[in-house]
C-alpha cells in the first residue's frame, strides 16, 4: 500500500556498503559478525504495532473475578479465566481487511530481507531481533486473516500437529520454505539466554505480551527483560498455590531446552526477575507445577463481535477510557472496566491508554527520513533487483 515505507537498513557507517545476493542454505544462518554495526530499521512494523496494539498496564498479580452473568441469558462472551484481564489487547476488529493486506505486506518484506544483506554478516543481537520480528509479523497475520475467533490453543499447538499454523514450511525466506516452529526451533537452539522464550507473540492472553513497537538489535535484550518481568509478576505466568507449590504456565514446558531440571531450573529462573515482594513469597517454595493456560485470544472482543444481550446490551465507552462516543458490546466494556479497575487499585501511574475508533492505517504521513537513512535506503533499493 502507498503509504507504507519500506523497511530500510540503517547502517551507521560513514561508507556505503554493497550487499552480496546469495540463496539461503538448507538451514537457518547460524555464523554471525560480532563486530557489525548493520541494523534493521522496522519503521512499518513500529507504527502497525502502534496503531494496533492496547496497552493494557501490568498485572497486579491477583486472580480476576469470573464475569458476571447476564440476567436471562446463559451465553457469556467474556475471557472466565482468572488472567482476563492481563495482557496487551490487538484491535483485530478494526479495519480488518487493511491489517491483511498490510501484515502480509510487512511479512513478505521482511521474508525478503536475506536478498539484501546475508543475515550471518548481522551481529547476534540483531539477528535476534530479525527472528523474533519475522515470527511476530507471521502470527499476526495469521490471526488477523482467521479473525473473528476466539480460542487459539489448536492454532498454537507444538508441531508436529495438522491444525497448528506452527509447522507448515510455508513462508518462503529467500527461497527457502520455512515454518513457524523453524523460527523458534532456531532462536532456542542458537540463543543460550532463557529470555528469548518472552518474544515470541502468540496471540494468547496466557503467552508473553505483544509491545507496541518492533524488536530492535540494540535493545532487544531491554525489551525482552520487560517482558519477562511482567509475565513472572502476573497470573497467566505464576501464582503461588500454597507456602510450598507455585503453579506456572505450561508455556514453559513448550521451552522446556532452558530448563531440562524442570521444577529446580524454572524456580531459579522465575527467583532471578522476581521483584523483592514476590521473591520474599517464593521463599519456601520446593514445588512447582505447570498447569496455568489461558489460550483466549488477547483482543478486547475475546473474539466476539456482538453482544449476547443484543442492542439493549450495548454499552458506551466511559470517557475515563475514550471518546465516550463509540457504543461497544457490554463484555468489551467490563474488560476494558476491570482493567481501569486494577490499575487504579495499584495506585500507580498506569492507565489504560485511551481507547479510540482509530483512522485507517493508509492516512499516516511518512515522517521524512535523516539524510543517513536515504542513503541507506536508496542502497537496499538499488541492491533489490
Amino acid at each position: 500500500m502507498q503509504s507504507l515505507r519500506k523497511l530500510c537498513l540503517v547502517l551507521a557507517h560513514s561508507f556505503l556498503v554493497t550487499f552480496t545476493f546469495s540463496a539461503m542454505a538448507d538451514t537457518l544462518p547460524v555464523d554471525y559478525n560480532p563486530e557489525s554495526k548493520t541494523a534493521i530499521k522496522y519503521d512499518d512494523l513500529d507504527f502497525l504495532l502502534k496503531q494496533t496494539v492496547l496497552k493494557t498496564g501490568r498485572s497486579d498479580h491477583i486472580a480476576a473475578p469470573k464475569p458476571p452473568k447476564i440476567t436471562g441469558s446463559s451465553i457469556l462472551f467474556d475471557n472466565p479465566m482468572p488472567s482476563r484481564l492481563e495482557g496487551n489487547r490487538v484491535l483485530f476488529h478494526q479495519n480488518k481487511e487493511d491489517l491483511i493486506s498490510i501484515s502480509a505486506e510487512i511479512r513478505d518484506v521482511m521474508l525478503n530481507i536475506p536478498n539484501q544483506v546475508k543475515i550471518s554478516r548481522l551481529n547476534k543481537d540483531e539477528q535476534l531481533a530479525y527472528w523474533l520480528n519475522l515470527h511476530n509479523i507471521i502470527v499476526y497475520h495469521e490471526i488477523a486473516a482467521l479473525y473473528p475467533i476466539t480460542d487459539l490453543s489448536n492454532l498454537m499447538k507444538p508441531c508436529p500437529s495438522a491444525k497448528s499454523i506452527r509447522c507448515e514450511a510455508r513462508y518462503n525466506l529467500a527461497g527457502q520454505l520455512i515454518s513457524l516452529d523453524d523460527i523458534e526451533q532456531h532462536i532456542i537452539t542458537n540463543w543460550d539466554n532463557p529470555l528469548v522464550i518472552y518474544g515470541f507473540y502468540m496471540g494468547a492472553v496466557g503467552t508473553p505480551n505483544i509491545q507496541g513497537k518492533a524488536f530492535s538489535g540494540a535493545t532487544v535484550y531491554s525489551e525482552l527483560r520487560k517482558n519477562a518481568v511482567d509475565f513472572i509478576h502476573s497470573v497467566r505466568g505464576t501464582r503461588v498455590w500454597t507456602s510450598k507449590q507455585l503453579k506456572v504456565s505450561e508455556y514453559y514446558t513448550r521451552m522446556a531446552k532452558f530448563f531440562p531440571n524442570f521444577e529446580t531450573d524454572v524456580l531459579a529462573h522465575i527467583r532471578n526477575y522476581a521483584e523483592p515482594d514476590f521473591y520474599a513469597e517464593l521463599h519456601r517454595i520446593s514445588k512447582v507445577k505447570a498447569n496455568i493456560e489461558d489460550w483466549h485470544i488477547a483482543d478486547l472482543y475475546n473474539g466476539h463481535l456482538s453482544d449476547p444481550a443484543g442492542v439493549n446490551g450495548l454499552q458506551r465507552i466511559t470517557s475515563r477510557i475514550g471518546s465516550g462516543n463509540d457504543p461497544v458490546p457490554a463484555h468489551v466494556s467490563r474488560l476494558l472496566d476491570g482493567v481501569v479497575a486494577r490499575n487504579s487499585e495499584r495506585q500507580a501511574n498506569v492507565s489504560v491508554e485511551e481507547y479510540t475508533e482509530k483512522p485507517a492505517l493508509e492516512t499516516e504521513t511518512p515522517k521524512p527520513m535523516p539524510e543517513d537513512e536515504k542513503t541507506a535506503d536508496a542502497a537496499t533499493e538499488g541492491n533489490a533487483g
